[in-house]
């Protein structure tokens, strides 16, 4: 019997929200930068966010008019990180990023209370796609984004103690990301700067979403279910790949397709997990 993809995505997240909080017996990879907000200040983290380089980086080649001189310090883990963002996109988001975890819980509690999940009007979906180019700007050109990270108001506290340099916008900022996070799931992922970048490597990298367009209904559950609103994976009609530049590869799109097949998440060309009818009505509690 197959075992569910949520329940291995979740092992992922939990091992992952340790080794990135906690460590493991002192484990520290110096050499490889992982594509996701995972702050330095954390000391005991076991492999480092890319972020604080492509921050430090940005600041750096603001003030600075020696490109090289900027750059050459952070070669070896800009080149890391953009290594394994070619190869798997934004299948870290999904799986390993820590504040993700944190938004899954939000998630999760919601649902246990049974509050539905906002669906946002297209007004406000073109509003996050602004927001998104603003802050990766900010991310890029190193104007403080560490001051208003939300991983560093949520992460750091639970693992390494309360840090007291904290930016009062910062925290309100966070704050109202939580709270919209609640209601609305994975909701910081539409914005974020790392997820951004990830994105643009989603339709190349050797993660796909497949969709066999003959045995699709058109019923819309996909889209219902998908977390980031990604209309592509219900319009689309010709092509078989429908991985966009938003999914985070949570697959729940696939645990809900009622049509066998209709829908497959596919990993160096091979397939990992598929539609199925009996899971669609195990979903519904039928």
């Amino acid at each position: 019997m197959k075992v569910r993809a949520q329940k291995i995505r979740w092992i992922f997240l939990i091992v992952s929200f340790i080794l990135l909080g906690w460590g493991l017996f002192g484990l520290k990879v110096q050499s490889v930068k992982i594509p996701i907000l995972a702050c330095p200040k954390i000391e005991n983290i076991a492999v480092d966010g890319v972020c604080i380089n492509i921050i430090l980086m940005g600041g750096e080649l603001r003030n600075s008019l020696d490109v090289i001189g900027s750059i050459k310090p952070y070669i070896i883990s800009i080149m890391s990180a953009t290594i394994l963002t070619l190869a798997f996109g934004r299948l870290w988001c999904g799986y390993v990023c820590p504040f993700g975890f944190l938004q899954e819980l939000l998630s999760a509690l919601r649902n246990k209370l049974r509050i539905k999940s906002l669906k946002f009007s297209r007004k406000i979906e073109n509003l996050f796609k602004v927001m998104k180019w603003i802050l990766l700007f900010v991310f890029l050109t190193g104007l403080g984004f560490c001051n208003i990270c939300p991983v560093r108001y949520t992460i750091l506290p639970v693992a390494g103690g309360i840090y007291m340099d904290f930016n009062i916008i910062g925290i309100i900022i966070t704050a109202l990301i939580l709270m919209t996070a609640f209601f609305k799931e994975r909701c910081f992922c539409k914005i974020c700067p790392i997820g951004l970048l990830m994105g643009l490597a989603n339709k190349t990298s050797f993660a796909r979403i497949k969709k066999n367009c003959t045995s699709c209904t058109e019923c819309g559950i996909c889209y219902d279910a998908c977390p980031m609103d990604i209309s592509l994976i219900y319009t689309e009609r010709t092509n078989d790949n429908v991985t966009s530049n938003e999914c985070i590869y949570c697959m729940k799109c696939i645990d809900q397709c009622p049509e066998k097949d209709a829908l497959s998440f596919h990993l160096f060309s091979k397939k990992m997990h598929t539609a199925e009818r009996n899971n669609f009505y195990k979903n519904q509690g039928l």
